[in-house]
């Protein structure tokens, strides 16, 4: 991705974040152009330093994903990892999944490392603040995953309603 920040500046800034109190929220993110099993481990390592540090922060995990129009996807498609946009369409289908692969590891080690990812993050965050409050946590990001797809839901009828409303005020006029 070609952020150039080295992980003691990553590790210095969650420190001084935590240090005046401010809460910090990331994603790690594996499966970056040419990365391998060793590399994954590292950010493995890594997840765990960063809640060591912080017991406050949140992160999440993902694998990458080539967008159109994003280095990585040009990578994708000059490498033939790609044969099209509609290659990539074809493959995607949501986040959690490996819709094309552009590092060097295969697709069960990739998602192997996921796993251990997701594992990390929780086994160091239940270190750092106990099994209690990670449930309190894990709890309130489910309500707040209810309350986003509740407010979906209501928006999608609000808006069907407002279409009908402006189509027959349309008619009517």
């Amino acid at each position: 991705m070609q952020k150039r920040t080295l992980v003691e500046q990553i590790l210095r800034g969650v420190e001084r974040l935590a240090n005046a109190g401010i809460y910090v929220s990331g994603n790690m993110m594996i499966g970056q152009i040419t990365e391998t099993v060793e590399d994954a481990d590292m950010s493995i390592k890594l997840a765990g330093e960063l809640v060591h540090l912080n017991k406050h922060i949140q992160l999440s995990s993902t694998i990458t994903t080539p967008f159109p129009g994003t280095e990585i996807y040009k990578y994708a498609l000059d490498n033939l990892i790609l044969r099209d946009d509609r290659d990539f369409f074809d493959r995607f289908k949501n986040m959690g999944d490996i819709s094309v692969n552009v590092s060097r590891m295969t697709d069960k080690e990739l998602l192997d490392r996921k796993k251990v990812l997701d594992v990390a993050l929780i086994k160091a965050k239940e270190d750092a603040v106990g099994r209690g409050a990670l449930y309190v946590e894990h709890k309130i990001k489910q309500l707040a995953d209810f309350d986003a797809s509740s407010r979906s839901c209501v928006l999608k009828k609000a808006g069907r309603f407002y279409d009908s409303f402006y189509d027959f005020t349309q008619h009517s006029l």
